[in-house]
């Protein structure tokens, strides 16, 4: 079932819940408009998510402590999506070493191949995965 109809169910049924089908519900002082809102914050089916930058995008396989994860990339000057990084123009991954994270950085073409594999050994410790 797509986004768009799950989020009009739940909006439907809120607002017949309340007895005012109209967007507002003074019964219990919760606006429907608000419920969509904070249920839109997230979409229904993401599990993943991404921080792209203009050499490199983070990708992480599971959305645990997602504000913190977009409120750290926003501040970094990162764009947040709520897929993996394209695998376009890159030139490869490095997947973190500790099994207990699903975190891949991608590499993009304005950087070179030894540059990226050194900062995956030396600074990330990761493993190196072509493209």
């Amino acid at each position: 079932m797509n986004n768009l109809l799950k989020l009009s169910i739940l909006i439907f049924t809120l607002s017949l819940s309340c007895g005012n089908p109209c967007g507002t519900c003074p019964k219990n002082g919760i606006p429907t408009i608000l419920i969509f809102n904070l249920a839109s914050e997230t979409p229904i089916e993401a599990t993943n998510s991404s921080c792209r930058f203009s050499n490199y995008c983070i990708e992480k396989d599971n959305l645990t402590h997602d504000n913190l994860n977009k409120n750290l990339c926003r501040f970094g000057k990162g764009e947040y999506n709520y897929n993996f990084c394209s695998n376009l123009n890159a030139i490869g991954k490095c997947k973190l070493n500790d099994e207990n994270l699903a975190i891949k950085k991608v590499y993009y073409n304005n950087v070179t191949k030894a540059t990226a594999i050194n900062d995956c050994n030396s600074n990330i410790k990761g493993n190196w995965l072509d493209i």
